[in-house]
């Protein structure tokens, strides 16, 4: 039996799947629990980029395609003047990232 696995049940692709009824589909979500980020190896990562304790942190998983949200969630922090806050991006390809913080 095919099945059809999505990790959202409101995104684009399960919606397509919804519209034009393409068989059995099934959704895992891909959420995380929060206390997988309250561990020594996380708060290494704030000692080591000197993130404080007393700060927010937003962090942004996933390599840069242009598909997962980078530019968005970039523009959108740098227009939300968030105060004691920093935006974490984890992924591959830096200098594309970089290329595009330069135009902020």
């Amino acid at each position: 039996m095919d099945v059809s696995v999505f990790l959202s049940d409101d995104y684009r692709d399960i919606d397509f799947a919804r519209k034009h009824q393409t068989g059995k589909w099934v959704v895992i979500p891909n959420g995380a629990d929060e206390r997988e980020f309250d561990s020594p190896a996380i708060r290494n990562v704030r000692d080591k980029f000197k993130i404080g304790n007393d700060e927010f942190l937003i962090l942004h998983v996933g390599s840069y395609t242009g598909m997962k949200g980078h530019k968005e969630a970039m523009e959108i922090f740098y227009h939300s003047k968030a105060r004691n806050t920093v935006l974490f991006l984890a992924g591959s390809h830096l200098s594309k990232l970089r290329k595009i913080y330069s135009k902020f």
